[in-house]
């Protein structure tokens, strides 16, 4: 229910973004992934049950990106340049060739 909840916000945000920001994406994008970073240090600490509702839902209904981005990150503080590196590059050209593929199939 929690992750439901904050995915609806999330997702009216970034709807609400794309009416009345300039270049809407980037900036749910880079507000997202530095929330994101913030809230799974505070949360995970001091209130873990809430990190459904604002890490999955909330900012995963209003961007996806901030999720990949806490994923590299976790690689990273782990040490694991090449899994970082290789999740970050594959994430990016796949989901690039699939939307093309996706439009073309069309």
């Amino acid at each position: 229910m929690q992750v439901m909840i904050g995915a609806a916000i999330g997702g009216v945000l970034r709807y609400w973004a794309s009416l009345y920001l300039p270049l809407p994406i980037l900036i749910v994008n880079v507000i997202g992934s530095l929330v994101i970073g913030y809230t799974y240090h505070k949360l995970s600490i001091h209130n873990p049950a809430l990190l459904p509702l604002i890490n999955v839902g909330l900012l995963g209904g209003l961007t996806s990106f901030s999720s990949f981005s806490l994923d590299v990150m976790k690689y990273l503080q782990e040490g694991q340049l090449v899994p970082a590196l290789l999740y970050i590059l594959g994430s990016v050209a796949l989901c690039i060739v699939c939307c093309f593929l996706g439009y073309k199939f069309a």
